[in-house]
């Protein structure tokens, strides 16, 4: 991906979160302090007519002056969503990761259980020690059945 690709990006994860308010300008407000990076860390999904239907970065945030790897903007189309593309992208970038990272986190919203289920899927575990997250991860697990949350029981207490 290029910045010139930014309308691409935008397109994608705009249309696949519409039930949030994003601005207008997110693809330049999240990676303009490394514009740089963009044609190796982020990366689109696209149908065999070269059209981009799902994004997904390999980016990084700092913590006491370590960059940590972070999986970033992770969105799919939604007319092109539950075939698999999401997972796909997930490879790829956590593949790509491996050459900055030795490991990475992400962040999602409660409410996207299915991307949760494939996260969990995937090998990331949560991280409930925080009292709101912790009620958080309660709620998700009242609505979504999976053997990590069910085998994490004891350590987060839910």
């Amino acid at each position: 991906m290029n910045i010139g690709e930014s309308d691409f990006w935008n397109n994608i994860v705009l249309g696949a979160e519409a039930w949030l308010t994003l601005s207008k300008n997110l693809f330049f407000d999240e990676f303009s302090q490394h514009f740089s990076l963009v044609p190796q860390r982020c990366f689109f999904a696209v149908t065999n007519e070269d059209k981009p239907v799902g994004t997904a970065s390999a980016w990084f945030f700092k913590i006491d002056d370590v960059d940590i790897g972070l999986i970033h903007w992770v969105a799919v189309s939604p007319d092109y969503q539950g075939l698999g593309i999401g997972k796909g992208l997930m490879c790829y970038t956590m593949k790509q990761m491996k050459s900055w990272h030795d490991k990475a986190i992400l962040n999602t919203h409660s409410k996207r259980l299915t991307a949760i289920r494939l996260y969990l899927d995937l090998g990331f575990l949560p991280d409930a020690k925080c009292d709101q997250s912790h009620q958080y991860w309660m709620n998700i697990k009242s609505n979504l059945d999976h053997p990590t949350l069910n085998a994490l029981k004891d350590y987060y207490q839910y």
